[in-house]
């Protein structure tokens, strides 16, 4: 007859559940809510391939024998398939048709452009369009736009293009992305094809889309989580032609930290998985072994590599292999005492570079050529090599930053499209809000009542967990905000802190002490005492100078063992020689690590500049670097820079 206490609680919570369900039934969810869960649902459906999907990927997603016709016929015949009602499918397949006949050359380019005629703005795939605009225009005589077109298509993605699409679209993009400095943009992409890849069960897929994420972490300075990433894509990849690319990205990165031996084995690797008839892969492949074999004494054998490298190149008669391959076989030639042969070889293939208008190779290997050359007794040319690089780096980075304008003004006109877009929606969402609140409201406080009398105590006990657990968020959140601004090793900003912390700085109109410090022969520290001594070395000298800054001053991780220190309001002549002299002795006080004390010095380039653009701030920069590069060119070991009213002036420890 007694219910009993626990049968009472029963009974109320019954009762508030057949209120809320009559709510569910007589009342809509809130607009906002209902929008944004059938988005959730509509976005993890997109991530999986269809099965007309699979069917395209198969015939189109990597290179094989098929003749390329007999390919564009079996994407003709898949235009009777039942999905092709679909628009979205429809225009998927018209964009790989597209792609095929101008990729191919095919006599089917004007059947190509005109299926997208059949769509009005409405039904268009802005993005499957721009993808295939990118093709015609990559085989017309026009200058190729890619970049734009790349964003283009990237930012007109919407949730009803397939995902086949979105993974082709976005692989294209997160690589323009990260050549144009936007690793935040790439990362995003390439986070994009993985997601898609696993959904569809495309292990070669994620192991490129791996192998990408890679590269962008190497590009941030995350060389050791690179090369964890690079090493799970390997273990994905089943084809040759990915493990290939993997492996020479992986000598690559290796290389990049000096791990010269494992790098080489990376490349060893590689090479032996080359087709034989693929000659130009086989000699990039060996260009790096050159490299490598050359950097790890191995002279004999990098001269006997070199001379038959250069026999295929000649064999092959392909003028850009031909200048590669002369670059490493000049320098070998150079580090056994052959100078003459060496300097002529190594002059006729930067001409080559020249010629052809390849600045970034040019810059690279003239730099490289000069440290040779100087190490070899040949001061004066170098210095003239030097230069020359200098010269070229600078109108490289001019070149760059037009392009990274023109990058982010695409990439802004399409997000601001996209808001306004949203605002709308939002706008119609709530004014449907308004309309319902009164209703929902009146028939919701009688649920909170009757809840409110049963679970008084439960809702204590969610508050404080649910409290701690935003606290908990709050503090993860600040330090992941913390670790995405500072360099994990030295704890010092990095680029992109810098860059948030200039935007500031633009308004001040204040002189500022631009110095950009490069610490002398690191390498052979890292090279005789290992990388745990080199580790020591940095974190010691940034200590040293970073105690020393004031809070609205900023030092920063630029590079490996390169540093950038922006002191603000400082102008007086006298003040920036003794600032430069302290820096120059702060660093030069030896590092004791273990039992041995590590001889350090260092090379800066230094400048007074009011800065209030970015524009102003990129060549303050890179006539800092130039300035670097004139105090290592003098002895390393002082400082070269410039103010008003000294001129170009040279900075040494113990100067008075």
């Amino acid at each position: 007859m007694m219910l009993g206490k626990r049968s009472f609680v029963v009974g109320v919570f019954m009762l508030v559940l057949s209120c809320a369900q009559s709510i569910a039934q007589t009342s809509e969810l809130p607009v906002g809510n209902r929008t944004n869960n059938s988005t959730t649902v509509a976005h993890e459906a997109t991530e999986q391939f269809s099965d007309f999907e699979h069917i395209i990927w198969q015939l189109t997603g990597y290179p094989t024998d098929t003749d390329p016709a007999d390919t564009w016929a079996a994407l003709e015949a898949l235009e009777s398939h039942a999905l092709m009602d679909n628009p979205a499918y429809a225009q998927l397949l018209y964009f790989l048709q597209c792609h095929w006949a101008f990729r191919y050359n095919l006599p089917y380019q004007e059947i190509a452009l005109e299926q997208f005629e059949k769509f009005d703005d409405n039904t268009r795939s802005d993005a499957a369009y721009a993808k295939c605009q990118q093709d015609v225009i990559a085989t017309s005589s026009y200058e190729l736009p890619e970049l734009e077109l790349n964003v283009t298509a990237y930012q007109a993605l919407t949730e009803t293009d397939p995902p086949l699409l979105v993974a082709w679209v976005a692989y294209d993009y997160a690589y323009y992305a990260l050549d144009a400095g936007l690793t935040d943009q790439a990362m995003e992409a390439t986070m994009k094809v993985r997601a898609i890849a696993e959904q569809s069960g495309l292990r070669e897929l994620k192991s490129e889309a791996l192998g990408l994420m890679a590269l962008i972490e190497a590009d941030i300075l995350q060389v050791e989580e690179a090369l964890a990433t690079n090493a799970k894509a390997l273990e994905l990849a089943q084809r040759d032609s990915t493990r290939v690319e993997l492996l020479m990205n992986r000598g690559w990165l290796l290389f990049g930290i000096d791990r010269l031996e494992e790098g080489l084995a990376a490349y060893a690797e590689a090479e032996a998985l080359i087709d034989s008839e693929n000659e130009r892969l086989l000699i990039t492949t060996g260009t790096n072994i050159a490299f490598a074999l050359r950097r790890l004494g191995r002279m004999e054998e990098a001269l006997t590599y070199t001379e038959a490298l250069l026999e295929r190149a000649y064999r092959l008669g392909d003028a850009d292999s031909i200048a590669f391959v002369q670059t490493q076989r000049a320098s070998v030639l150079l580090e056994i005492g052959e100078q003459e042969q060496a300097l002529a070889m190594f002059s006729e293939a930067q001409q080559w570079f020249r010629d052809n208008k390849i600045t970034s190779v040019l810059v690279e290997n003239l730099k490289g050529w000069a440290e040779l050359l100087f190490f070899h007794g040949m001061p004066s040319e170098a210095y003239e090599t030097l230069v020359e690089s200098i010269e070229l780096n600078n109108e490289l980075n001019r070149a760059k930053r037009i392009t990274n304008t023109e990058l982010m003004q695409a990439v802004v006109a399409s997000q601001e499209q996209r808001e306004e877009i949203l605002k709308l929606e939002a706008a119609r969402a709530e004014s449907a809000l308004e309309l319902q609140q009164s209703e929902f409201q009146q028939k919701l406080w009688i649920i909170i009542i009757s809840v409110a009398i049963i679970f008084t105590g439960i809702v204590v006990i969610a508050y404080l967990r649910l409290k701690r657990a935003h606290r908990e968020l709050a503090e993860k959140t600040k330090q992941l905000d913390y670790e995405s601004r500072h360099d994990p090793l030295t704890k010092l900003h990095n680029r992109r802190s810098f860059g948030e912390f200039m935007q500031s700085q633009f308004k001040n109109n204040q002189p500022a002490l631009i110095v950009l410090l490069d610490l002398d022969h690191f390498k052979r520290i890292n090279d005789h005492f290992g990388h745990d001594a080199g580790d020591e070395v940095l974190r010691i000298i940034c200590g040293r100078i970073k105690h020393k800054l004031k809070s609205t001053d900023r030092m920063v991780r630029w590079g490996g063992e390169e540093f950038l220190i922006y002191l603000n309001d400082v102008n007086d002549p006298e003040i920036v020689k003794v600032l430069i002299q302290r820096i120059l002795k702060d660093v030069q006080q030896p590092v004791r690590f273990n039992s041995t004390e590590l001889p350090v010095t260092t090379s800066i380039g230094f400048l007074v500049r009011n800065i209030s653009t970015q524009l102003e701030l990129d060549e303050a920069l890179s006539l800092a670097d130039t300035y670097l590069y004139k105090a290592k060119g003098a002895g390393r070991n002082r400082a070269v820079g410039e103010h008003e009213k000294l001129g170009e002036i040279c900075i040494t420890p113990d100067a008075d």
